[in-house]
């Protein structure tokens, strides 16, 4: 059973979670805020997306610069489990699996009879919809739970403080907002971090097989959106014909093309249709593998996924192409990023994901081979301008 774009999950957690968010909010007390106090323990919750899951842990790297003691607990699942791993300001990670926790509701209160027995000062509930996650948190002991009050989702009574989620105000800022209830202001020059430990480092070079030269420029191309994101994802035809022009114009270039699950298969597919010096590792990267291959890479193109996200960690040169989705929104925090924006008047149409405008990516197919090509070849001017 998939977890990720379910419509019976979607109606379950709607239809059953809002309900009992309410309930359990009925119960949640009068909360005790922390004055002066300074906090032992603090539970983070947000149990899916990648992409999102790297934004949100700059709320873990804030709150250990405030208070460099804390210990800090995050509830993640089989999603996120592998970018959790890589914070440097975790002290404890604990996994639910999604799949278990829709068929066995016992599962999922064998988890909170753990959290339980751990009594936190705060619980932050990053989750923008999933009454599911608020539910769990309606379950805990905490002193302050906060989270996201959300346009009709019917979630925020659970907490003892909520802050609005916007939909004009990019992701991290409004992940950066639940400090608000805890007096603390978010530094304005945070951006998303992941470690590259020199084992990973060491093999990706071995995946690259001695084939790409050590000065060699990479482009990843990224052209999935997850097993979920059909409406976001760019034409392979686009992106094949992109892959010519680059390949063309970079005669020592290669191209590297990456993805997971059901991406293997148009990875393939591209990496068939491609001329040489191109190859597929679809499949074959963990996230560690993954960041140190955007840390090796001059450009990524790719469209809003996760690996953007990735990307901004390490300032890869990035165009990301965006249809339904805006990229006020979601677009990436990288100084090094351009975004190519779909022309059509109807885009962007997306606010928490999953709400398309229409049931083709008409958005998407309005963008021109050229104007990605054009993108990507001014914002390598831009990046040697910047470096002379």
């Amino acid at each position: 059973m998939k977890v990720r774009g379910n419509r019976w999950v979607r109606g379950i957690d709607r239809w059953v979670g809002a309900p009992l968010a309410f309930v359990l909010g009925l119960f949640k007390g009068v909360g005790r805020p922390l004055d002066s106090r300074v906090p032992k323990k603090i539970l983070m919750l947000k149990l899916n997306a990648v992409g999102d899951t790297l934004l949100f842990l700059t709320v873990a790297e804030i709150l250990k610069t405030t208070w460099p003691d804390v210990q800090i607990t995050y509830l993640g699942s089989t999603i996120n489990q592998e970018v959790l791993a890589k914070s440097p300001y975790l002290d404890r990670i604990m996994i639910l699996d999604l799949v278990k926790m829709f068929r066995s509701p016992g599962y999922l209160l064998k988890y909170v009879h753990e959290l339980r027995t751990d009594r936190y000062d705060v619980v932050i509930d990053g989750s923008q919809w999933e009454r599911v996650a608020a539910c769990t948190v309606g379950l805990l002991r905490a002193d302050m739970k906060i989270g996201f009050r959300t346009p009709g989702q019917w979630k925020h009574y659970v907490y003892h403080a909520y802050v609005p989620h916007r939909r004009d105000r990019h992701e991290m800022y409004c992940f950066h907002d639940l400090l608000t209830p805890l007096g603390i202001r978010a530094p304005v020059d945070v951006t998303p971090t992941l470690q590259v430990e020199d084992n990973d480092r060491q093999r990706i070079e071995s995946l690259l097989g001695g084939r790409v030269e050590s000065g060699a420029p990479i482009l990843v191309i990224h052209p999935g959106c997850g097993e979920h994101g059909d409406y976001r994802q760019w034409s392979l035809e686009h992106y094949r014909d992109l892959g010519r022009k680059w390949l063309e114009a970079n005669g020592d270039g290669w191209i590297v093309l990456t993805g997971t699950g059901s991406e293997v298969e148009i990875c393939r597919w591209l990496e068939q249709e491609l001329p040489d010096r191109v190859m597929s590792l679809a499949g074959s990267l963990d996230i560690g593998m993954t960041s140190a291959l955007l840390e090796r890479a001059a450009m990524l193109v790719c469209g809003n996924t996760g690996m953007m996200h990735l990307a901004s960690a390490f300032q890869t040169p990035t165009v990301a192409i965006h249809g339904p989705t805006d990229p006020v929104k979601w677009g990436p925090i990288n100084p090094n990023a351009v975004v190519v924006q779909s022309p059509l008047e109807c885009a962007p149409c997306l606010y928490l994901g999953h709400e398309y405008g229409c049931d083709c990516p008409r958005c998407m197919d309005a963008i021109g081979v050229d104007v990605v090509w054009q993108a990507l070849v001014d914002l390598e001017k831009d990046i040697i301008v910047s470096h002379e």
